[in-house]
């Protein structure tokens, strides 16, 4: 089985140049996907998980540092609308040759999702009127004449949840699903059970936000407090590959890491690519 490895960027400064130093981190990490979270609010106590760009800007700053894979995870529901997001990601999508991995959920924070009216939002709906505005948006935006498919190929869709029964629900306008950490064989039983409702193969994403040990190679994971709702993973660097290892083995097919001491302490952790035991095999 196959995986691959995403990074979230977490540059805190308004600079171009700040961004372009992370992005040249990752590029030197042989990092897969570039990601980027959308957090429209500041909210007291979670000023690590702050994002200060928008995301969809941020991300066609990536595309012109010449990365080919953009992720958005996720695009906060109740902050967006679903005109908006098909424009903005089928303008991306047409004006460059970048693959658009586009996360659509609720969000992380309780107090962002109700200020924001996300509580209440139908995701079903959503996800579906999304869906079907992408492909009008992208029938606009492309050559007159042109085969649509080579443009709807480097667009993928999918549902934040960690309620598998939605995801089902979602599934005829999805190509996966994304969730957070859980056990091995809870993840294992989220996964079969997402694929049964679904009834068609799904590309789960795993989120993990981790933090790692420099001074003990083999330190075990513990989850430690950063953010009042989104704690970390401290672990060292063997540990690290042997939860990922163990995560594709139960069916995961993509990783989302973010590494809160930033992206050279990743990058010394993770495998080279290209070793026969690295996640990216």
């Amino acid at each position: 089985m196959k995986s691959t490895i995403g990074v979230m960027m977490r540059s805190g400064k308004l600079t171009g140049a700040a961004l372009t130093a992370e992005l040249q981190e990752a590029r030197e990490a042989c990092i897969d996907t570039i990601w980027f979270r959308d957090t429209p609010l500041s909210v007291d106590g979670l000023e690590n998980a702050r994002y200060p760009f928008d995301p969809i800007v941020a991300g066609t700053f990536a595309v012109l540092q010449g990365f080919r894979e953009i992720g958005f995870s996720v695009l906060t529901a109740g902050y967006r609308s679903e005109l908006q997001i098909a424009r903005q990601i089928s303008s991306l999508v047409c004006l460059s040759e970048a693959t658009i991995h586009l996360g659509i959920g609720r969000g992380v924070f309780q107090e962002v999702n109700e200020h924001l009216g996300s509580t209440t939002l139908d995701l079903e709906s959503f996800v579906m009127t999304t869906s079907s505005t992408l492909d009008s948006a992208l029938l606009d935006v492309a050559s007159a004449g042109s085969d649509l498919a080579p443009y709807n190929e480097r667009v993928k869709l999918y549902l934040a949840s960690s309620s598998v029964q939605r995801v089902g629900k979602c599934s005829p306008w999805l190509d996966g699903w994304m969730t957070r950490e859980d056990s091995l064989p809870n993840m294992r039983a989220k996964i079969t059970s997402a694929i049964e409702l679904s009834g068609k193969p799904l590309s789960t994403v795993l989120y993990l936000r981790i933090i790692v040990d420099e001074n003990d190679v083999n330190a075990p994971p513990r989850n430690i407090p950063v953010d009042r709702d989104l704690p970390a993973i401290w672990l060292g660097q063997a540990s690290l590959n042997r939860v990922l290892d163990a995560y594709t083995k139960c069916g995961v097919n993509h990783f989302i890491l973010e590494s809160v001491t930033g992206l050279k302490a990743l990058s010394a952790a993770l495998r080279p690519i290209g070793d026969e035991s690295s996640v990216n095999r």
